[in-house]
């Protein structure tokens, strides 16, 4: 089978052994296929060999049980497993004035500020996206630990997205009072040959969470209009902007801003046609089908008034949280990041609540490389996470109250800016042809390196003894507190080989943990 678009070929990748082009309806097959065969280029038994793989993979797929019923599997197990990973992941970048773990430090209030505080981010965009059974965000886990008798200070400090939240299901019912929407599908007479379009009523009662200004935001495959009280507030049927929603195939997010009074209810509708009506032609990409829509709204915040609040919180607390970084709408499949650097509301925020509170706890999160310069120096204390399932909020609270010590290792290195990265100077493609022409040297400082990790606890390694097959050390802890390292064997190539390899290379590693002050272990490698 080949990844999404991946065939380029027709008879090479018949012979070569692919059974199946994904996705469908194929591109390089049917005709083509038989136009393989009546010139001789594929032979009617590797024709039958592809089929016959193909038929039976079905006959295995149907014999496999399926509940009639979907049902979840939510259990105290998978939860505990779930929140040991997403502890385990996080990475301890910098701990300069030693104020992690927070342990049990006396303290009467606590800031948490940052537009990743109460956004669980649990997962990437795309095909890493999921439906989960419920999450825990960075606010929640860090509160559920906290004594009862702590003040906390929440400021979102800015926002940050992509594409603007998808509306929440707390604020909307349908027309007759229940939770969700209410969605009426319509087609064309069946006396019309060949039909491909069909029509669909998006309505909802729309629960204004505060007052002030909301910004809306429509993209689609196909066309639609969106009314509020029976208005038009976004058209995006007859003119249509390109955009990424969709893989490629739907609109740019068109939005507009509409003023809402607190628990005023609004009566929301989308007007839908399907993917045929899309005014965007653009053949290779996946086929949605029927098409598909997005509808999102935010609160509009003045970024200034909310840094400022920020400060105020972060200057009024004994400890200052600041969470931060990219979400899902930010580091998805079909598209490109623009560039390396956060949204461009958060260096500000950054700056200005380390500025107010120099021993602010910076907690930032994405799934890959993104600018640090503009306040890395002047940040003590930085703590890394990932998009890392259901637990993200727990798992992190753990590390930051020291119920675990961080043992996690970049698997990735952190450029000092965009000129910096292997492929800066390839990027791209000229006239679909891509040259892959960064090689294996980069030479390039990085802020912080593949494998890089503290502890709140120190190792000490002795003892090493290399072989021709092996390599044997010692290792103890050193510190005051239980904890877990990861050794890395690095080995670099003969001077006098044939073939370019890099300076250094990753041959082995291995995680090691230590529950007490001075707990000896030896390690082989082979």
């Amino acid at each position: 089978m080949s990844d999404w678009l991946g065939t380029y070929s027709t008879a090479e990748s018949l012979n070569a052994g692919l059974d199946l082009e994904m996705p469908g309806p194929s591109r390089l097959r049917g005709i083509l296929a038989d136009l393989a065969i009546s010139s001789r280029h594929v032979s009617r038994s590797t024709i039958d060999e592809r089929v016959r793989n193909v038929l039976e993979f079905v006959q295995r797929a149907i014999k496999i049980a399926v509940s009639p019923e979907e049902s979840t599997r939510d259990l105290p197990e998978d939860r505990k497993l779930n929140r040991k990973l997403a502890a385990d992941s996080v990475v301890l970048l910098k701990n300069d004035s030693g104020l992690l773990p927070l342990g049990k430090k006396p303290f009467k209030s606590i800031a948490l500020i940052g537009p990743n505080m109460k956004t669980a981010a649990f997962c990437g965009g795309g095909s890493a996206s999921l439906h989960p059974y419920y999450t825990v965000s960075p606010y929640q886990g860090i509160v559920d630990q906290l004594p009862e008798e702590v003040e906390v200070l929440y400021q979102p400090g800015a926002n940050a997205y992509a594409f603007m939240p998808e509306i929440s299901a707390a604020d909307v019912r349908t027309p007759t009072g229940e939770p969700g929407l209410r969605m009426r599908f319509y087609r064309d007479p069946f006396s019309l040959p060949n039909q491909r379009t069909f029509y669909a009523d998006i309505e909802s009662d729309l629960v204004a969470p505060a007052t002030g200004s909301f910004e809306f935001g429509l993209a689609v495959y196909g066309s639609a209009n969106h009314y509020i009280d029976d208005q038009l507030v976004i058209e995006n049927t007859t003119v249509q902007r390109g955009g990424n929603f969709f893989f490629g195939k739907g609109t740019l997010e068109e939005k507009v801003t509409i003023d809402l009074v607190k628990n005023q209810v609004y009566k929301l509708k989308v007007e839908f046609i399907s993917g045929a009506s899309s005014k965007l032609v653009k053949p290779g990409v996946v086929n949605f089908g029927g098409g598909a829509g997005r509808l999102g709204m935010i609160q509009v915040i003045d970024t200034e008034l909310a840094i400022e609040r920020a400060v105020e919180a972060a200057q009024r607390a004994d400890v200052t949280i600041l969470c931060v970084g990219l979400t899902r709408d930010f580091e998805s499949e079909g598209f490109d990041r623009p560039n390396m650097d956060l949204p461009s509301s958060l260096p500000p925020l950054i700056t200005a609540v380390v500025e107010a509170a120099p021993e602010v706890i910076l907690v930032t999160q994405s799934g890959s490389p993104f600018n640090m310069i503009p306040w890395a120096e002047t940040v003590n204390t930085h703590v890394h996470t990932w998009y890392v399932g259901n637990e993200l909020g727990n798992g992190l609270a753990d590390v930051l109250f020291g119920a675990v010590n961080p043992s996690g290792k970049l698997p990735l290195s952190f450029q000092r800016c965009i000129e910096d990265t292997p492929t800066y100077l390839n990027f791209g493609s000229d006239r679909g042809q891509v040259t892959y022409g960064e090689g294996i040297y980069i030479r390039k400082d990085v802020l912080y390196p593949f494998g890089y990790g503290l502890s709140y606890t120190t190792f000490d390694y002795s003892n090493l003894s290399v072989s021709a097959t092996s390599v044997t050390l010692n290792m103890s802890n050193s510190g005051k507190l239980p904890g877990a390292e990861t050794v890395q064997l690095y080995i670099s190539p003969d001077k006098m080989a044939t073939i370019a390899r890099p300076v250094k290379e990753l041959k082995g590693f291995f995680k090691v943990f230590f529950a007490a002050r001075r707990d000896p272990s030896r390690r082989d490698f082979t």
